[in-house]
Parts: structure tokens; C-alpha cells; sequence
């Protein structure tokens, strides 16, 4: 007689567990949807502790995620839609040809409109102490993080009202502003501030108040925020939050007038900077030249003349340069280097306070901590450095300041 055959006596105990996996996955399901009404409840109340009017949450559109993870699913077969657009969304994920999940459940649910008004993708909270608090719809053609902020669309009228937009970091944050009267709150998307986000800004505004948590965190948040301004060819404004709080529990705790408090003291980015980078350094000749090679590397950045004018005043003021060398020198047609390159070599020796050399030697700001034991700076007039040959004239390889390539200019006339 015919052996039997091991294989499908092996295939069995797996089929067997298989089916029993499915039977468990099941009627896990079933329990969660019974659970359902309880869940959806205890959301309800969630928003009720945060004190959000019925208003606000129709306004922003809240929602609740099942913690069944079928209802996305659901409804998409139930409406005769396409799984795979919804894949392609990045609202659901993928375990094989015909097995789907959802990635959002449990959790309430925030979608996310761009500035037209057209829904590109979701954000959803936990209400527990799951992690990751926050999930957010994959990136897709539509939908950027870097370059789209939450609440925008519902403030833009505010924004045009008041000629300012407060931008803030959570979710939350932005609708419980929107709540108390504060209709101009927008909030990054868990991410950090981007150019594209300060440009997006600046087409509705150019009053931007970034509102920053007060302890180190926030301060060191706040000074790296000015470079991104600077970049998007904006100055803008920085207030900071009372230390152990943020501003949902500052309106709902002490009202809109605290929270307007908290921004009519917003201080000029610009001058935080400063203030910063003095702490950071200090007012040694080794602090002034460190101060001296940041603040070259963010006029770099910059593609406004007048941002860097501004910028070079605000030196001499902050760090008591000497005379008027920190002024911008005129420039090179043709010379390839930018304005704020020119600056940088301007000002550096005045910040530095440093001796004059028999070769007028300059080097690169970001070269003058490696150099602080020999430095080789010209105390030079403007109008005598206005004068510098620029570094094409000397076989200049990079004008990237700092790169090792670089060569400055030795010879003035």
C-alpha cells in the first residue's frame, strides 16, 4: 500500500492554527466593537476634559478612530471605493495581497486641510498613554509635513484680521486658541519648523509670532527658529509660554487676555538671537569669536541685502565693535560672493578686536577659533576694506564659508 504522505500530515497542524488564529482574530474584533459604544464615549468625554465646545469640534472636524480597526475598511468597501487609493494615501497598511490593517485606531482623529480646503491626510492622538501619542498619514503627492500646517485653513480670515499668525506646535494648542478667540493659531505637524512653513506663512502675513515653551528646550527651540526664518527671507517674532505650561492650558486656565499677555511681549527673533548667542558664548575675545563665526553662517543663509544690513547694525550694537566696520562693503559684479560673505570678512576683525598684521591678512570667520592663538586680522577702515580684492581674484576654489578650500583675500589697495 501507499505510504501516506507526510507532507499533507504536516500541512494539517498548520492549517489547524491558522484557522484558529483567524477564529481568535475574530472574536477579538467582535469584543472590540461591542466595546465600541463605551470607546467612542470615553472620546467624547476626552474632549469634554479638554474643554472643546461642540463648535470648535465641528469646525475642526474631529473624529473618532474605532479601536476595532475595521471602520475605515469598512466603509470603503460599503461605499464601493478603492483599497489601493487608500493605500496609496497611506490610511491603511498592508500584510499581504489581500490583507489589509488600518494604521489609525483607538484614537481621536484630526484631519489635516490644506490651505484650499481639500482634506490631504490625518492626524490621530491616543487616549491613553499609548505610544506614539501622536500618528500622522504618511507622506503622499498631497500631503508634505514640511510644507502644510494644521488649522490654517480655519484661520486664515483671523490672520487677515489681525495681520499676525501665532504658530505653535500641537494640535490642540491651535484649536483651543481658535476656541477662546484667538482665530489666527496655526501648528506645525509634530515636525520641526521648516522654511516652506515660514514661507507658506508670509503669503498671508508678515507679522509671524512663533510661540516657544519657556524652559531650555523652548530657548534653544526659539534661537534655532531664526536661521529658518532668516533662510525664508523673514525677521518674525518669538514669545515663550510661563515654564510646566502650553498655551491650551493657559487659555483655559487664565483666558484669551493671559495668552495676549504672553504675545504683546513677543520679542524680534533678531534680538533673542543675539541675546543667546551671548549667553551661549560670552563676551571673551574667544566667546566674540565664536559668536562672530554663527552669526557668519547664518547671514550666509540669507538672500536679502536689507536682512543683512539690519543684521551687521544689530552686531555693532550687541557686541560693541569699535567703529563702523561691521557695515556691508560694496559689492563685486560679477564675483560670484554672496553679500553676506563680503560681511562676514568686514566684520570679524572688529568683532575680534584683534591687532593689525603686516600682511592685512584676513581669514574666514569660522577660521578664527582655529586661528584664536595667531590671528592674522587687519584692523582695516571701511573704506579701505570696501577696497579688498575679492576672493575670485585670487584663485578662489569655494566661497562656501568655512569649507577647507577656502582661500581669502590677502591684498588691498
Amino acid at each position: 500500500s501507499k505510504a501516506p504522505d507526510g507532507g499533507a500530515r504536516q500541512r494539517k497542524p498548520e492549517a489547524a492554527q491558522e484557522h484558529q488564529r483567524r477564529k481568535e482574530r475574530r472574536n477579538q474584533r467582535q469584543d472590540d466593537q461591542d466595546r465600541e459604544p463605551e470607546a467612542v464615549e470615553y472620546a467624547i468625554d476626552y474632549i469634554k476634559k479638554r474643554g472643546l465646545k461642540k463648535q470648535v469640534v465641528q469646525d475642526f472636524m474631529l473624529g473618532y478612530a474605532p479601536q476595532s480597526g475595521s471602520g475605515l475598511l469598512d466603509l470603503l468597501r460599503k461605499e464601493g471605493l478603492s483599497v489601493k487609493d487608500a493605500l496609496r494615501l497611506g490610511l491603511i497598511g498592508q500584510r499581504s495581497p489581500e490583507r489589509f490593517y488600518e494604521k489609525f485606531f483607538a484614537r481621536l482623529m484630526f484631519p489635516i486641510i490644506n490651505a484650499g480646503g481639500k482634506v490631504v491626510g490625518f492626524g490621530g492622538r491616543v487616549l491613553d498613554r499609548g505610544m506614539p501619542k501622536y500618528l500622522n498619514s504618511s507622506e503622499t503627492p498631497l500631503f508634505r509635513k514640511r510644507s502644510t500646517l494644521y488649522g490654517l485653513y480655519q484661520a486664515k480670515d483671523g490672520i487677515r484680521k489681525t495681520d499676525r499668525v501665532v504658530l505653535v506646535e500641537g494640535y490642540l494648542d491651535a484649536i483651543a486658541l481658535n476656541q477662546f478667540g484667538l482665530a489666527d493659531a496655526v501648528a506645525t505637524l509634530g515636525t520641526a519648523l521648516t522654511v516652506e512653513h515660514v514661507r507658506l506663512l508670509s503669503r498671508y502675513t508678515k507679522n509671524i509670532v512663533a510661540l516657544f515653551d519657556g524652559d531650555d528646550a523652548g530657548r534653544k527651540a526659539a534661537a534655532r527658529s531664526f536661521e529658518i526664518f532668516i533662510e525664508a527671507g523673514m525677521l518674525g517674532r518669538t514669545a515663550f509660554l510661563p515654564k510646566s505650561e502650553d498655551p491650551d492650558t493657559v487659555v483655559r486656565n487664565r483666558g484669551k487676555a493671559a495668552m495676549e499677555g504672553v504675545l504683546d511681549r513677543a520679542i524680534p527673533l533678531a534680538d533673542y538671537y543675539f541675546s543667546w548667542l551671548e549667553e551661549r558664548y560670552g563676551t571673551s575675545l574667544e566667546g566674540k569669536s565664536q559668536t562672530a563665526a554663527e552669526i557668519s553662517r547664518l547671514l550666509a543663509k540669507s538672500q536679502s541685502p536689507f536682512d543683512v544690513d539690519l543684521l551687521v547694525r544689530r552686531a555693532v550694537d550687541k557686541l560693541g565693535s569699535r567703529d563702523a566696520l561691521l557695515r556691508r562693503p560694496s559689492g563685486v559684479a560679477g564675483s560670484g560672493v554672496s553679500t553676506s560673505t563680503r560681511c562676514a570678512w568686514s566684520w570679524l576683525c572688529a568683532i575680534s578686536g584683534v591687532p593689525a598684521s603686516p600682511a592685512a591678512q584676513m581669514v574666514a570667520p569660522t577660521s578664527i577659533v582655529r586661528h584664536a592663538n595667531r590671528p592674522v586680522c587687519s584692523t582695516l577702515s571701511s573704506s579701505t576694506f570696501a577696497r579688498c580684492s575679492p576672493p575670485h581674484e585670487r584663485g578662489r576654489r569655494d566661497d562656501t564659508m568655512g569649507e577647507e578650500g577656502f582661500e581669502p583675500p590677502t591684498s588691498c589697495v
